[in-house]
């Protein structure tokens, strides 16, 4: 392929303008994990945080099957032959890049953020910590269950004793310390440091913590929780995108299926920082593969955060 068809096809690819061109840049995303997953699934591991990582990857590898399956549309058919041709719902497609969005964020948070081991590990246990709190509410009145249950109090005792044992809580003043029990007590766990200091954040800001040169993601959490609650919004939205005459469904869809591609670029960059030696799978794939899984990351984080230099061969 000359430099020039290359050029073309990728802006094709990564200007996510159409249908067609979503699915098959979905598809180049989806063969780069499953390549990851198979290649590096032995992988040696030296802790549970990195071990969730791989868990990480592999959630948001389902997750955007799922996307790609609503992509191509669903139907219906009925027992008295009734049929509904295969439509493409944007207000399904919605809340699942609004879970990517999260998942891509505390990846980003835990994993990538600190800037200290002793940091990430404050960070991981806080969400540790948070998930087994809110499983906590689910008191099923099992034998069984309640053991689990018991056990999983003790362990997060466990891990509130590990943070205040740490050297870093330790080192904190007793502003920054109460701040931690604040989270612990919400179960919660989006913060960043500012040296020593810790700043809270809501799922808003997240995206302003991972070296972003513009502000596509500034209203992105609001715009897909329109959708992925029944907002008075999401319901007249619904009445009008299927009509023939503007095909609104469309333009909705292909406006998530951008976001959705800059957090899968985005979280790609995250990982190969976190897991280093999968560069070199990276490295081996096709030209194109390697320019459009970088492109969003590097456009919109800059050449500091891109993956490779691959871009260049266009020139």
């Amino acid at each position: 392929m000359n430099i020039h068809k290359l050029r073309e096809y990728c802006q094709w690819l990564w200007s996510v303008d159409s249908l067609e061109s979503s699915r098959e840049l979905i598809y180049v995303f989806l063969d780069f994990f499953f390549l990851v997953i198979n290649k590096h699934h032995e992988d040696k591991l030296t802790s549970q945080a990195l071990a969730d990582a791989k868990m990480i990857f592999q959630m948001i590898f389902t997750k955007v099957t799922h996307i790609n399956k609503l992509l191509g549309g669903v139907g219906f058919n009925s027992k008295n032959g009734g049929k509904l041709n295969p439509i493409i719902d944007p207000t399904s497609i919605a809340p699942l890049i609004r879970t990517l969005y999260e998942i891509v964020c505390v990846f980003h948070l835990i994993y990538i953020l600190p800037d200290s081991q002793q940091k990430k590990d404050l960070v991981y246990n806080l969400w540790v910590s948070s998930g087994l709190k809110y499983r906590q509410r689910f008191n099923v009145r099992l034998p069984d269950s309640l053991e689990k249950l018991e056990q999983e109090r003790i362990f997060i005792e466990r891990i509130k004793e590990d943070i205040e044992n740490s050297d870093l809580f330790k080192s904190l003043t007793e502003k920054n310390k109460s701040k931690i029990f604040v989270k612990l007590k919400e179960k919660d766990y989006k913060i960043s440091f500012t040296g020593l200091d810790i700043n809270f954040l809501s799922w808003q800001e997240v995206s302003g913590t991972m070296g972003l040169e513009n502000d596509l993601f500034a209203d992105i959490y609001s715009y897909f929780s329109l959708y992925a609650h029944p907002s008075n919004v999401s319901v007249f939205q619904f009445e009008m995108m299927f009509s023939k005459e503007n095909e609104a469904y469309k333009r909705l869809t292909l406006t998530s299926m951008k976001y959705c591609i800059a957090l899968l670029s985005i979280f790609v960059a995250d990982y190969i920082k976190l897991f280093p030696n999968i560069l070199e799978t990276f490295n081996k794939q096709d030209l194109v593969s390697q320019i459009v899984l970088n492109f969003h990351n590097h456009m919109l984080r800059g050449e500091i955060h891109s993956i490779n230099d691959a871009w260049k061969s266009l020139g």
